[in-house]
């Protein structure tokens, strides 16, 4: 029978076990996907891939949040909180790595780096501009192959300045310095006197009740989830995003593959009147690799962090020259006009002819 200790031990391990909504995950919606990140990242080898499924070993995983964190669909939710509070009257976002050695209490997390571009950006919204973290040695420490949080920031901080936008602050903090504000946070909470009635407001209107709160991260993963270019501004030729999809058109033979089955509609075949073009909207890129997964021409390919390339992709419509129904091609192809769509091009229509008669 378990003692009390490893009672309670086991108990924060089952919570802290990653939770999957399949649906979400790429590779419930696509066969071919090669999106393996929640594997890559996983610094105790708990996730793998087979051809039957996506798998976890819960006895080998500590919890730590990265596959949450790289998921590009949410499809993987994980337990951390972190704090938001008012300190010296400027909203504030508290959190700490657990390597620090502290104890298990309110804004400590199991790893920095695990906080995503659409958490910080949903923060942002609710004019939290300031970070305060305490870490550990992420240089040798097994979690530490995450993208830093002060890259994201720094990406992050790139596409707002912009345009014009004012950034994100990141203090590091010794856990001395860093435990002195978290407490001076819960006190003040625990007090009668209420926070700066702007900060207040702002609280109140992202649903919390009171000027110290916790704030759990993925909380996209429970709701539709969004790409983080939604939560950017746009300002069209300005803006810098996350992903964006970027075609080849003398690659591409019009397949349609990639706007079908884009979850984001990311890539939009776009029909008005006489003029039809694949249409391409960066902001709604989650960096899902689908698109490029599906692309039997390798004519897609998915950048980060830069302004838009492109913005559309006109096409052309053609007749196919051995079934007769109609097709389109990017008009910048290097196919001719006496073409066959892309099923004919891939059948001998003689050998079929050959075979019928003989």
């Amino acid at each position: 029978m378990l003692n009390l200790h490893n009672l309670i031990d086991h108990i924060r391990h089952e919570e802290r076990m990653p939770e999957v909504i399949a649906e979400r995950c790429v590779h419930s919606n696509v066969e071919i996907a090669s999106c393996l990140s929640c594997a890559d990242i996983c610094p105790t080898n708990a996730w793998s891939l087979d051809d039957h499924a996506l798998l976890i070993d819960t006895s080998v995983c500590d919890g730590c949040g990265l596959c949450a964190s790289t998921c590009p669909e949410g499809a993987i939710q994980s337990r951390q909180e972190i704090l938001i509070g008012e300190w010296n009257s400027t909203p504030i976002a508290l959190c700490a790595c657990e390597k620090n050695n502290l104890p298990r209490h309110q804004g400590i997390i199991s790893c920095i780096h695990i906080i995503t571009i659409q958490d910080i950006l949903s923060l942002y919204h609710k004019g939290i501009r300031t970070w305060k973290v305490a870490t550990a040695d992420c240089d040798n420490c097994q979690r530490g192959c995450a993208e830093h949080l002060s890259k994201k920031l720094a990406s992050i901080n790139r596409s707002l300045n912009n345009v014009n936008r004012i950034g994100v602050t990141h203090h590091r903090l010794n856990i001395i310095e860093w435990q002195r504000i978290r407490e001076g946070l819960i006190e003040k909470n625990a007090g009668p006197t209420l926070s700066r009635r702007g900060f207040l407001r702002g609280v109140v209107n992202a649903g919390l009740q009171c000027s110290t709160s916790t704030i759990k991260l993925f909380h996209q993963s429970q709701e539709t989830f969004s790409p983080p270019g939604k939560l950017l501004p746009n300002r069209g030729a300005s803006s810098l995003w996350p992903f964006q999809p970027v075609i080849d058109p003398s690659k591409c033979n019009g397949c349609d593959a990639c706007t079908r089955l884009c979850p984001h509609q990311a890539i939009r075949l776009q029909v008005i009147k006489e003029n039809t073009s694949y249409k391409l909207i960066p902001e709604s890129c989650s960096g899902c690799g689908i698109c490029t997964d599906v692309c039997e021409q390798e004519a897609i390919r998915v950048t980060g962090w830069e302004k838009q390339k492109q913005l559309e992709v006109r096409l052309r419509r053609n007749i196919c020259s051995s079934c007769g129904n109609p097709f389109h091609l990017p008009i910048e192809s290097a196919a001719g006009t006496d073409i066959q769509c892309r099923i004919c091009e891939q059948t001998n229509h003689h050998k079929n002819l050959y075979q019928v008669l003989s």
